[in-house]
């Protein structure tokens, strides 16, 4: 993102004061001549004070909502992935249409 290649986590890090909540949304769509269907699905949590862990984007600094790690620090990150649960919602439609 602009955000990120620009200041990058350091630089969000030192925008914020006092509000940190944060939420990643993930959406897919489909389409084709005779159907348009969207899904999506979000993740809520916190910008972090400090970067913690090894990711990339914005993973060392977003704290998944009822979790004291940063996305980065989180071994299996699909049980808790917007992507992933987007991905899951669109491919039970599509197996089913």
């Amino acid at each position: 993102s602009y955000t990120f290649k620009t200041i990058g986590n350091r630089g969000i890090l030192n925008l914020l004061k006092n509000s940190r909540n944060a939420k990643f949304v993930s959406i897919i769509t489909y389409c084709d001549e005779k159907t348009l269907q969207s899904f999506n699905a979000k993740l809520d949590g916190m910008i972090s004070k400090f970067q913690k862990g090894k990711g990339w984007g914005y993973d060392p600094i977003f704290i998944p909502k009822n979790s004291k790690k940063t996305f980065a620090e989180i071994n299996n990150k699909n049980d808790l992935s917007h992507r992933f649960k987007a991905l899951k919602k669109f491919s039970s439609w599509y197996l089913h249409k």
